[in-house]
């Protein structure tokens, strides 16, 4: 879920994000934490999408939805998190759309 969180939030975290490619010997930019993020996903073997994990048909977003957006975490999200873009996060993880 991180990608689709990072590029959901990049409006408001890119500047704290350049300075973690530092770190990581990255170029100084977003692209570079997220592409590094989706390579350390895939040798991990993470899959990509919720969908290759889950069949689509089982998925309840309104359900997750609700679920996430009372989770503890999610107040700590750079963004206010409304119920519509938790959704949205669950659309976008489900077809490996990223926010970009």
């Amino acid at each position: 879920f991180m990608p689709y969180v990072l590029t959901f939030n990049k409006s408001l975290i890119e500047k704290k994000i350049i300075s973690i490619c530092d770190y990581l010997d990255l170029k100084k930019n977003f692209d570079s934490f997220l592409n590094w993020i989706l390579d350390l996903r895939k040798d991990l073997q993470i899959p990509h999408k919720l969908s290759d994990v889950i069949e689509k048909e089982k998925i309840d977003i309104n359900k997750l939805s609700k679920m996430a957006l009372e989770d503890p975490s999610t107040s700590t999200n750079p963004r206010k998190m409304k119920i519509d873009d938790m959704k949205i996060l669950y659309e976008y993880s489900i077809s490996g759309k990223l926010f970009l």
